[in-house]
């Protein structure tokens, strides 16, 4: 799936941070593999349709819920762990939630104070660290629109208090939509979380193709070429914003 600056947009050098780290970890561990990577950007259909179907075998990048305590997860998050395997996280991020500046809630430093709140997060997209500290129906409510870009145009709008979003995306999409100074970070209440690759439990080659991916992982974190790729995206978006 697309439109998430830094980590996978057709637009970007190399198609984004985490192809790039894709690919790199299937040329090291597998190099004899033939492979190819195509754009979705329809984010639900990687669930609904695509992999179901095995019109693919992985997608990425996804968050693993935690699926040891499947009872406190949310339908969605549960089924995600019934249904895919997952690699190791390739790059971890900071997840966080943004608001109105002046709303009150940009400065708060408690879960509970989002209490009554309407709280966007785009379809699709896992409620587990929310989950885990109480922000679930019907303490707030959730609006979960098909794109990212929908959260912050509801909260500019007042139809929503609050978007729960990854901070990399956020500050990308702030900026491209002319809401600097005006949408801006809750920064006391921020999860780190793992990007990692999916595929179905269905799909008899799925368990294989995480490995090749893990091991490739491990080869690149051990030569330093993980870093040396994750550096100079970063850089880049740095420097053409």
């Amino acid at each position: 799936g697309g439109n998430y600056a830094p980590f996978t947009d057709e637009t970007l050098p190399n198609r984004g941070l985490y192809t790039k780290l894709v690919e790199t970890a299937l040329l090291r561990a597998a190099p004899e593999q033939s492979y190819k990577i195509q754009f979705v950007n329809d984010w639900s259909s990687h669930l609904d349709l695509l992999m179901p179907t095995l019109a693919f075998d992985g997608t990425f990048p996804w968050s693993q819920p935690n699926c040891a305590v499947a009872d406190t997860l949310s339908e969605s998050d549960r089924e995600r762990c019934e249904t895919y395997n997952f690699s190791k996280p390739f790059y971890e991020v900071v997840d966080t939630f943004f608001a109105m500046e002046g709303s009150g809630f940009e400065e708060t430093l408690s879960y509970a104070d989002f209490a009554g709140a309407t709280i966007c997060r785009p379809e699709g997209w896992s409620l587990t660290h929310m989950n885990a500290v109480g922000l679930y129906e019907p303490a707030v409510t959730l609006m979960r629109p098909n794109s990212p870009d929908d959260c912050f145009h509801a909260v500019a709008a007042g139809e929503a208090d609050i978007v729960a979003i990854e901070a990399h995306l956020a500050v990308e999409a702030i900026k491209r939509l002319g809401f600097e100074h005006q949408i801006i970070e809750t920064p006391n209440l921020a999860a780190i979380k793992g990007l990692n690759i999916m595929t179905h439990k269905d799909n008899p080659d799925g368990e294989a193709i995480l490995e090749i991916l893990n091991q490739g992982l491990g080869i690149m974190q051990q030569s330093g070429e993980w870093r040396d790729i994750v550096s100079t995206a970063l850089r880049h978006q740095m420097e053409n914003g």
